[in-house]
């Protein structure tokens, strides 16, 4: 991930030009430190875990693990594989980080 390593440009390069209307670099990196880091704990590894055709997008299914909960993320494409968004699927804790669901 990108965004792990602070490289919030690149990643919004990413996105498809929808995305890029409505969100920025600087709404990215927001989104990663107060909505993910702040609440789930430092990020430790992204697993994929599943693809399918969704509404005739491709959505990409992947556990993100932080120090305190294990993150469901599903993230959907465009027809030209740029990411047109992502939404927590669901939020697991982490076996012993004392956090609750």
């Amino acid at each position: 991930m990108l965004q792990q390593t602070g490289q919030f440009e690149k990643a919004h390069a990413l996105l498809d030009t929808l995305a890029t209307k409505t969100v920025s670099a600087a709404q990215l990196k927001k989104a990663w430190e107060e909505q993910l880091v702040a609440r789930h704990g430092k990020f430790i590894a992204a697993h994929f875990t599943s693809q399918k055709e969704e509404l005739g997008y491709n959505a990409v299914y992947e556990k993100c693990t932080f120090e305190k909960n294990v993150v469901d993320l599903r993230v959907v494409f465009s027809k030209s594989h740029k990411i047109l968004g992502y939404v927590v699927a669901g939020i697991t804790p982490v076996a012993g980080s004392g956090t609750a669901k």
